[in-house]
């Protein structure tokens, strides 16, 4: 027997189709909600992960100071002192872990190029590529900061697509780009 033939007048099948379409509708209001506040949590777990980042290399703002000392003062690194080569060995630690990260694109390329690579470029060149062959040749291992050499050989044209080099009004789309030439 059709429970809508009770007599009551009341249409079973007809409320099981409605209360299914608004399940349904309840049920994308709920995934869409649901997907903003992860979208919202996401974004905010970025951020808080950039903080944390950009704290942490600030933090190593002291030893890059003190190699750009070092550098000024033309050092030679027989002369350097025991505390001025941990210095040194403290800043190529923390550009190997950056570069690391910007290899794995962990962390976008434009925030190393136009916040880092000037700097970790100029103190590069000046005193540390001559420490990492130092410490490589003393240790015997040819590993030893080997991201750190990558990501100079990834950056060491940035520094000529500075703005204020090129006289333009920001920097270009890829500042790791070689020489003049875009792809197509």
């Amino acid at each position: 027997m059709d429970m809508s033939d009770v007599g009551t007048g009341f249409n079973y099948s007809l409320w099981v189709q409605i209360t299914t379409i608004l399940s349904s509708i309840g049920t994308v209001i709920y995934v869409f909600f649901t997907y903003r506040l992860l979208r919202r949590a996401n974004s905010e777990a970025n951020v808080n992960g950039f903080l944390s980042l950009l704290k942490w290399i600030e933090e190593g703002r002291p030893d890059r100071l003190a190699a750009r000392k070092i550098i000024s003062e033309r050092k030679a690194l027989d002369d350097l002192t025991d505390n001025e080569r941990l210095t040194l060995d403290r800043v190529c630690k923390s550009f190997d872990i950056l570069g690391y990260m910007d290899r794995r694109r962990l962390i976008p390329q434009e925030f190393i190029d136009e916040l880092y690579a000037v700097s970790f470029s100029k103190v590069y060149r000046g005193v540390l590529i001559e420490h990492v062959n130092s410490e490589i040749a003393g240790q015997g291992q040819p590993g030893h900061f080997w991201e750190l050499k990558q990501f100079f050989e990834r950056i060491k044209q940035v520094p000529d697509q500075h703005p204020a080099i090129t006289g333009k009004a920001a920097w270009p789309k890829n500042s790791r780009r070689q020489g003049r030439w875009r792809r197509c």
